[in-house]
C-alpha cells in the first residue's frame, strides 16, 4: 500500500511542476531529476531501504528545505513525499 501512495505523491508532484510556471529552470530540472530518482528505485525495490532510498529522502528534504519560501505549494506536495519515504522506511 505505500508504493501506491508514493505513486499518488509523485504523480501530485507531476502536477504541482507542470503549474509551477515561476519555478526556475533549475529548480524544474532538479525536481525532474527527484522524480526520476524516485522511480527508478522503486523498480529497483532492493535498494528503497538502501543507500539508494536514503540518498532520494534526503534530496527530497534538502528540496523541501531550499524551496519552502519560495514556492510554498510545491514545498507541501514534496513534504507529503518525504512522508511516504518515510513511511517505506526510507
Amino acid at each position: 500500500m505505500p508504493k501506491v501512495a508514493l505513486n499518488d505523491a509523485l504523480g501530485a508532484l507531476e502536477q504541482a511542476l507542470d503549474g509551477a510556471d515561476e519555478l526556475s529552470l533549475q529548480d524544474r530540472e532538479r525536481l525532474y531529476d527527484l522524480k526520476g530518482e524516485i522511480e527508478l528505485v522503486l523498480e529497483r525495490t532492493d535498494e528503497i531501504q538502501g543507500d539508494g532510498g536514503k540518498k532520494v529522502q534526503a534530496t527530497t528534504l534538502s528540496a523541501v528545505e531550499e524551496l519552502e519560501g519560495r514556492h510554498p505549494a510545491l514545498t507541501a506536495v514534496l513534504n507529503r513525499l518525504a512522508n511516504v519515504l518515510t513511511s517505506l522506511g526510507i
